[in-house]
Protein backbone atom coordinates (compact mmCIF):
# COMPACT_ATOMS: atom_id res chain seq x y z
CA UNK A 1 0.00 0.00 0.00
CA UNK A 2 1.31 3.46 -0.83
CA UNK A 3 2.24 5.98 1.84
CA UNK A 4 -0.68 8.20 0.83
CA UNK A 5 -3.16 5.32 1.15
CA UNK A 6 -1.79 4.36 4.57
CA UNK A 7 -2.00 7.96 5.69
CA UNK A 8 -5.58 8.24 4.42
CA UNK A 9 -6.59 5.12 6.36
CA UNK A 10 -4.96 6.43 9.55
CA UNK A 11 -6.71 9.80 9.23
CA UNK A 12 -10.04 8.13 8.44
CA UNK A 13 -9.68 5.81 11.44
CA UNK A 14 -8.82 8.69 13.76
CA UNK A 15 -11.79 10.73 12.53
CA UNK A 16 -14.17 7.80 12.96
CA UNK A 17 -12.96 7.31 16.52
CA UNK A 18 -13.52 10.99 17.27
CA UNK A 19 -17.00 10.85 15.74
CA UNK A 20 -18.03 7.90 17.90
CA UNK A 21 -17.02 9.82 21.02
CA UNK A 22 -16.51 6.56 22.89
CA UNK A 23 -12.83 7.15 23.32
CA UNK A 24 -11.37 7.11 26.80
CA UNK A 25 -8.30 9.02 25.73
CA UNK A 26 -7.48 12.23 27.49
CA UNK A 27 -7.21 15.51 25.60
CA UNK A 28 -3.43 15.34 26.10
CA UNK A 29 -3.36 11.88 24.49
CA UNK A 30 -5.49 13.09 21.55
CA UNK A 31 -3.21 16.09 21.03
CA UNK A 32 -0.17 13.82 21.10
CA UNK A 33 -1.78 11.49 18.51
CA UNK A 34 -2.58 14.45 16.26
CA UNK A 35 1.02 15.66 16.56
CA UNK A 36 2.20 12.22 15.48
CA UNK A 37 -0.23 12.27 12.56
CA UNK A 38 0.98 15.75 11.52
CA UNK A 39 4.58 14.51 11.66
CA UNK A 40 3.63 11.48 9.54
CA UNK A 41 2.02 13.78 6.97
CA UNK A 42 5.07 16.07 6.84
CA UNK A 43 7.36 13.03 6.54
CA UNK A 44 5.27 11.71 3.64
CA UNK A 45 5.34 15.09 1.89
CA UNK A 46 9.12 15.34 2.39
CA UNK A 47 9.74 11.82 1.07
CA UNK A 48 11.30 11.19 -2.35
CA UNK A 49 8.05 9.51 -3.41
CA UNK A 50 6.17 12.80 -3.24
CA UNK A 51 6.40 14.93 -6.38
CA UNK A 52 5.30 18.43 -5.39
CA UNK A 53 4.50 20.87 -8.18
CA UNK A 54 3.33 24.46 -7.68
CA UNK A 55 1.19 25.91 -10.44
CA UNK A 56 1.00 29.69 -10.59
CA UNK A 57 -0.02 32.54 -12.83
CA UNK A 58 2.52 34.90 -14.35
CA UNK A 59 1.45 37.98 -12.42
CA UNK A 60 2.66 39.72 -9.27
CA UNK A 61 0.07 38.08 -7.00
CA UNK A 62 0.97 34.64 -8.35
CA UNK A 63 4.65 35.43 -7.80
CA UNK A 64 4.07 36.52 -4.19
CA UNK A 65 1.94 33.47 -3.37
CA UNK A 66 4.42 31.13 -5.05
CA UNK A 67 7.33 32.61 -3.10
CA UNK A 68 5.40 32.17 0.15
CA UNK A 69 4.43 28.56 -0.65
CA UNK A 70 7.98 27.71 -1.71
CA UNK A 71 9.34 29.18 1.52
CA UNK A 72 6.81 27.29 3.66
CA UNK A 73 7.55 23.98 1.92
CA UNK A 74 11.31 24.52 2.28
CA UNK A 75 10.89 25.27 5.98
CA UNK A 76 9.44 21.75 6.38
CA UNK A 77 12.05 20.12 4.10
CA UNK A 78 9.45 19.46 1.42
CA UNK A 79 11.12 19.60 -1.98
CA UNK A 80 9.35 21.50 -4.74
CA UNK A 81 10.05 19.57 -7.95
CA UNK A 82 8.66 22.10 -10.40
CA UNK A 83 7.09 25.56 -10.50
CA UNK A 84 4.69 25.83 -13.44
CA UNK A 85 3.65 29.24 -14.80
CA UNK A 86 0.20 28.70 -16.29
CA UNK A 87 -1.73 30.69 -18.92
CA UNK A 88 1.32 32.57 -20.20
CA UNK A 89 0.79 34.65 -23.32
CA UNK A 90 3.90 34.43 -25.45
CA UNK A 91 5.29 37.31 -27.48
CA UNK A 92 4.23 37.15 -31.10
CA UNK A 93 1.28 34.92 -30.25
CA UNK A 94 -2.08 35.91 -31.65
CA UNK A 95 -3.40 37.33 -28.40
CA UNK A 96 -6.95 37.98 -29.57
CA UNK A 97 -7.43 34.33 -30.59
CA UNK A 98 -5.75 33.10 -27.41
CA UNK A 99 -7.90 35.31 -25.21
CA UNK A 100 -11.11 34.26 -27.00
CA UNK A 101 -10.20 30.59 -26.52
CA UNK A 102 -9.32 31.25 -22.89
CA UNK A 103 -12.64 33.06 -22.33
CA UNK A 104 -14.59 30.09 -23.78
CA UNK A 105 -12.67 27.64 -21.62
CA UNK A 106 -13.11 29.82 -18.55
CA UNK A 107 -16.86 30.02 -19.13
CA UNK A 108 -17.08 26.21 -19.06
CA UNK A 109 -14.99 26.09 -15.88
CA UNK A 110 -17.06 28.87 -14.27
CA UNK A 111 -20.26 26.92 -14.95
CA UNK A 112 -18.74 23.86 -13.29
CA UNK A 113 -17.53 25.93 -10.32
CA UNK A 114 -20.99 27.45 -9.90
CA UNK A 115 -22.58 24.01 -10.13
CA UNK A 116 -20.23 22.53 -7.53
CA UNK A 117 -19.79 25.45 -5.14
CA UNK A 118 -23.01 27.43 -5.64
CA UNK A 119 -23.29 30.53 -3.50
CA UNK A 120 -19.75 30.39 -2.10
CA UNK A 121 -18.25 30.77 -5.58
CA UNK A 122 -17.53 34.19 -7.04
CA UNK A 123 -15.48 35.53 -9.92
CA UNK A 124 -13.55 38.68 -10.67
CA UNK A 125 -13.14 39.79 -14.28
CA UNK A 126 -9.74 40.37 -15.82
CA UNK A 127 -8.97 43.97 -14.96
CA UNK A 128 -7.89 46.44 -17.61
CA UNK A 129 -5.88 48.23 -14.91
CA UNK A 130 -3.49 47.22 -12.16
CA UNK A 131 -4.79 47.73 -8.61
CA UNK A 132 -1.97 49.99 -7.47
CA UNK A 133 -2.49 52.87 -5.09
CA UNK A 134 -5.26 53.74 -2.69
CA UNK A 135 -7.90 54.75 -5.24
CA UNK A 136 -7.32 51.70 -7.42
CA UNK A 137 -7.53 49.41 -4.37
CA UNK A 138 -10.80 51.06 -3.32
CA UNK A 139 -12.13 50.52 -6.84
CA UNK A 140 -11.08 46.86 -6.62
CA UNK A 141 -12.77 46.55 -3.21
CA UNK A 142 -16.03 47.90 -4.68
CA UNK A 143 -15.80 45.38 -7.51
CA UNK A 144 -15.20 42.53 -5.03
CA UNK A 145 -18.22 43.62 -2.99
CA UNK A 146 -20.39 43.93 -6.11
CA UNK A 147 -19.43 40.40 -7.18
CA UNK A 148 -20.11 39.09 -3.65
CA UNK A 149 -16.49 38.02 -3.16
CA UNK A 150 -16.27 39.66 0.27
CA UNK A 151 -17.41 37.56 3.23
CA UNK A 152 -17.32 38.51 6.91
Amino acid sequence: MTEAAKLYLRVKSALEKLRRKTTTRTPDKLIEEWKELAKAILDMLASNNHLLHITTTADLLGLAVTRKLYSEFNMHNIRVRRVIANMVLERGQSCLTSIEELAREQQTVLEELEKQFGEIMCSVPLLEWRPRGRHALLKLWELLEKNKCVVF
